[in-house]
């Protein structure tokens, strides 16, 4: 794994030791602060970062919800990314994280006087593998289980912000399923439907559709999981957003989970419910290959998705 050394942080390229808050901050206090995870694929002479645009308006759109005050515009935003990926200048795929959160302004933590504070950003990058080109990674057995923990009603905690509180119930979820011996869990909703992993949207395949929770199950309104309904058409597979009981997720075909660092993750097992075999399923298989393609810019018609970073000099 190459270095990283570099990371953005209010307007500075700055040294990874450096790039720091101190303990009274109130977003770690009070857990507010809305980040996002995009992906830049590096093709060998180039990297590839995947709709960029749609993450920054989501990250602005949280921080909207949250009423951070940013005084950058997007497009100002998007150039520090550029500039990041460049300075550090691995050749690699990289995982990008900006973070805004609110910035300490008195001694003392304060939930009040939080909310006034103004809103720090930051921008790190690091290396990642890709499990779409990883077929052992792939193939290799998932056993999931249905956490007890169930994601917070929209009216509790606004689920299609990505902001930090939320996953909070998240860790509560794997910690559970890893005490339990599973790779993973799988949530409900408020109301008891299926929901979405712990930092993962979830996709089921029955009878060669493609079938996933709606928006309303308590679920981030994923880009991955957008970038999936929408390539499906090409695949002639029939897209279905409905409420999923528990018992019609042992009954799939094949499951898997989708998002940024997830990209797409077969599922083999689920509460001891095995699917084809405990191997990924000829579905997932063909969306996975068809996704890789889309986010090395091997897809013409979804180019415009691709912001491409050339080499600084």
């Amino acid at each position: 794994m190459e270095r990283v050394n570099w990371i953005w942080m209010n307007g500075e390229i700055v040294e990874w030791d450096k790039a720091v808050i101190h303990v009274m901050s109130p977003s770690l206090h009070y857990c507010v602060s809305v980040f996002e995870g995009i992906r830049a694929y590096w093709n060998g002479s180039k990297w590839l970062i995947f709709r960029l645009k749609d993450h920054i308006k989501r990250l602005y759109y949280s921080a909207k919800v949250y009423r951070l005050k940013i005084k950058y515009e997007m497009n100002n935003l998007i150039n520090a990314i550029i500039e990041v990926i460049r300075k550090n200048n691995v050749e690699s795929h990289i995982y990008i994280r900006p973070i805004i959160f609110r910035s300490l302004i008195d001694r003392k933590p304060s939930l009040r006087k939080s909310i006034e504070a103004p809103a720090s950003i930051a921008i790190a990058i690091r290396t990642v593998k890709s499990i779409l080109e990883d077929k052992e990674e792939f193939e290799k057995p998932r056993r999931y289980m249905i956490s007890s923990w169930r994601r917070p009603s929209p009216n509790s905690l606004p689920m299609y912000v990505k902001c930090s509180a939320n996953y909070a119930n998240s860790a509560l979820a794997m910690i559970e399923a890893r005490e339990s011996g599973f790779d993973g869990a799988i949530m409900l909703d408020h109301k008891g439907y299926i929901s979405e992993s712990t930092g993962a949207n979830l996709f089921m395949i029955k009878n060669e559709k493609l079938i996933t929770p709606p928006l309303s199950a308590s679920i981030l309104p994923g880009i991955t999981r957008d970038t999936i309904i929408k390539l499906a058409s090409d695949l002639n597979l029939e897209v279905v957003e409905k409420d999923i009981c528990r018992a019609e997720l042992y009954s799939a075909d094949e499951v898997f989970i989708c998002g940024t660092m997830a990209e797409v993750t077969p599922i083999t097992q689920v509460d001891g419910i095995i699917y084809n075999d405990g191997k990924p399923g000829p579905i997932t298989r063909k969306i996975a290959e068809y996704y890789y393609e889309v986010v090395m810019n091997k897809v013409p018609k979804y180019s415009d998705w691709i912001t491409i970073v050339e080499k600084g000099s």
